[in-house]
């Protein structure tokens, strides 16, 4: 009885899945029924170590961030996929960020956006998620991510 429970439960969400996706709208188990699952990282390129977004509203100096490559790989090693509604309201925004690239084993190239908090947003620039944006969060374990004092 519950095994049927279950598969019932699993059939509604992907129907209301697909009917969120083809109304163009994005719903948390759509999300988590489309998400990206990578293969293993083959290079992680960082095009800009520390910026700054000046229109943030509140006062937060990025001096002590730059984010590096090790950086990036632990981000992604340790980082989990939310939706991006969570992304918005649960996860606090930060002014200070770092931009890269990275490529997969399989040939697959994303640009990523790792912010100082933990927070970090990878979209593929090719294959058939290409422009898709996921959005990441990481923790505890990304609580010094690139921070440059004990460096």
């Amino acid at each position: 009885m519950e095994m049927k429970h279950h598969a019932a439960l699993l059939l509604s969400l992907l129907a209301l899945s697909s009917q969120a996706l083809a109304a163009g709208e994005e719903d948390d188990d759509a999300y988590y029924l489309r998400r990206l699952t990578p293969p293993p990282i083959t290079s992680i390129k960082v095009t800009h170590p520390i910026r700054r977004d000046e229109t943030a509203l509140y006062d937060e100096t990025c001096e002590d961030f730059k984010i590096t490559a090790r950086d990036a790989r632990r981000f992604f090693r340790h980082a989990q996929a939310v939706s991006r509604r969570d992304y918005n309201v649960y996860y606090p925004e930060s002014g200070c960020y770092g931009k890269g690239a990275t490529t997969y084993t399989n040939g697959m190239r994303t640009e990523w956006h790792i912010e100082s908090n933990g927070r970090g947003i990878v979209v593929p620039t090719n294959g058939k998620n290409k422009g898709v944006a996921y959005y990441l969060y990481c923790g505890a374990e990304c609580e010094t991510l690139g921070r440059t004092e004990g460096k």
